[in-house]
């Protein structure tokens, strides 16, 4: 039986989970890279030092290129972002390179999460990390508005987006950006 783990956080998850269980995590585990084997991480692949692009900051292990994780000490590396709902608990992560549209809209992974809030927009904020992993978020012209750190953002416009903001979707979704 193999063993899972979330990528996010490091939990044990079941083959079949859709969200991590751990209460401080909730992360979204429908995509191919959110869940790794257990397995792997105990003899991780050797690493060729002249491929390696990114250091762990937390125990500067050579990762290699396009690591979101430490193979050694399972720590998220910078590259990553996180986006965690407050109320109802949700969150994601994203890769480098993505974009991610908030808001009640179905083809949006946070649009079960967000049913309840009526006075978020269908396509309400989008968070865009780049490949360098610099974060932005767009407020997509909602009705209601979008808050990064108590400031409302001109809508169409990008705003640097850092870990440890607070982003707010309309009065009532609070997100926390790690």
């Amino acid at each position: 039986m193999e063993r899972l783990i979330c990528r996010a956080c490091g939990a044990p998850v079941g083959s079949g989970d859709i969200v991590c269980g751990n209460p401080d995590c909730y992360a979204n585990l429908t995509a191919v890279s959110a869940v790794i084997e257990a397995d792997n991480l105990v003899t991780p692949q050797p690493i060729d030092p002249l491929a390696v692009d990114i250091t762990c900051p937390s125990c500067e292990t050579a990762c290699p290129p396009g690591s979101r994780m430490c193979p050694h000490c399972l720590s998220v590396l910078e590259t990553v972002l996180t986006i965690a709902l407050l109320d109802p608990p949700w969150q994601t992560v994203l890769e480098a390179g993505a974009t991610l549209i908030l808001g009640r809209d179905p083809g949006s992974p946070a649009a079960a999460a967000l049913s309840n809030h009526d006075v978020v927009s269908r396509r309400h904020a989008a968070v865009t990390t780049a490949l360098d992993g610099a974060a932005t978020v767009t407020d997509l012209y909602s009705t209601n508005g979008t808050w990064l750190d108590q400031r409302r953002l001109e809508p169409g416009v990008r705003h640097p987006l850092r870990p440890g903001a607070t982003l707010r979707l309309a009065s009532t979704a609070t997100f926390q950006v790690e």
